[in-house]
């Protein structure tokens, strides 16, 4: 969130929960439940500390705006486009908000969202793209002096499609279908402008066309899944089941430890009698019994040790296999699952 937004943010942020009471006196657009839903996701999003939370809130805010227009939703909505870069989107959102809040907004939020208006405005360039065919999506990469790219995806395009996009030096590659064009690199300082014509090739490429041009309501790091939660839960499940080995594995070897004095004693007593303990003497089969349980119990807590161990790394594997970035692939591709028989224990499955 920019600099300016934390001393006024969280009445913003509740500036939903009051529409409904005051949408008939104000004539305002009437707000659908799923909208309410997903703005209030979107403020979650927003105030947590999520290191996706702003692509997440933009699709939460765009699928609210988009089912039902108030005005009150494209605050947040601007906000969120702005932390990611989307500056022709956040222009307008900003625009929108102050122009149909009118004296709703207070003196200070509105003297707020002009400044922020105005650093928008003052910072973007413009670049117009053609692709032939038509039907691409436009994959943007700004590369900030530090830091890592920044990423947005616009389109499908049709005809010429002008974007305004922060000044600065950006990688611009299209797509159709999987096949990608040569990539262009730009660099424009505010108010400055470009123009490129990408020309996609394949003979397999198949051209698909969903509407008029726009500013794409979905940011590229918003195409992977939100991760597996099934996969994620199995990771606990395995750790915990990891836990219990180690556990019983520690109980075992102290028990065998226990085993192995008793052993002791009792050969050292069997030995009294006979030296040597030799088969036959009074105490030989409890010595041999004693022994035989000694190397039970440490068995059984090897056995317990290396099953625990499969386990906790197989909760490793599937908690990372989760993450968001990785969630389709792991679903697809990765199948994991520890095994135990009397002879050994260890992972089978697929990666």
């Amino acid at each position: 969130m920019t600099a300016g937004h934390g001393s006024w943010v969280s009445g913003l942020l509740a500036g939903i929960f009051a529409l409904s009471a005051a949408q008939h006196a104000h004539a305002e657009v009437p707000v659908s439940e799923n909208a309410n839903r997903r703005f209030s996701q979107g403020v979650r999003y927003l105030t947590s500390q999520d290191p996706g939370r702003y692509e997440k809130a933009y699709r939460e805010f765009k699928a609210a705006y988009e089912d039902s227009p108030s005005w009150k939703i494209l605050g947040n909505l601007g906000i969120a486009a702005h932390e990611l870069e989307r500056d022709g989107e956040a222009i307008d959102a900003f625009k929108a908000y102050l122009a149909r809040g009118g004296k709703e907004l207070s003196a200070d939020e509105r003297k707020q969202f002009q400044d922020d208006l105005e650093v928008l405005e003052d910072g973007y360039s413009t670049v117009t793209i053609e692709t032939v065919p038509d039907g691409a999506w436009l994959i943007d990469e700004r590369l900030p002096e530090t830091g890592a790219p920044i990423l947005n995806r616009y389109g499908p395009t049709e005809g010429k499609l002008t974007l305004r996009v922060r000044a600065g030096h950006h990688r611009l590659r299209a797509e159709i279908s999987g096949y990608e064009s040569d990539t262009w690199e730009f660099s424009d300082p505010p108010g400055g402008s470009s123009s490129h014509r990408f020309e996609l090739h394949g003979a397999n490429a198949t051209v698909s066309s969903s509407g008029p041009p726009v500013e794409a309501p979905v940011d590229a790091r918003l195409d992977s899944d939100p991760g597996s939660p099934g996969l994620r839960t199995a990771s606990y499940v395995a750790w915990g089941l990891g836990a219990v080995g180690v556990g019983l594995g520690t109980w075992f070897m102290l028990d065998g430890f226990d085993k192995r004095s008793a052993a002791d004693d009792v050969f050292a007593s069997c030995t009294a009698q006979v030296p040597g303990c030799p088969e036959g003497a009074p105490l030989h089969d409890a010595a041999i019994t004693a022994q035989d349980e000694e190397g039970s119990a440490f068995t059984r807590s090897l056995v317990s040790y290396v099953a625990g161990g499969a386990f906790i790394a197989t909760g490793v594997v599937l908690f990372v296999v989760s993450s968001p970035d990785d969630a389709r692939r792991a679903s697809d591709e990765a199948t994991i699952v520890p095994w135990v028989s009397p002879t050994g224990v260890g992972l089978s499955g697929r990666f």
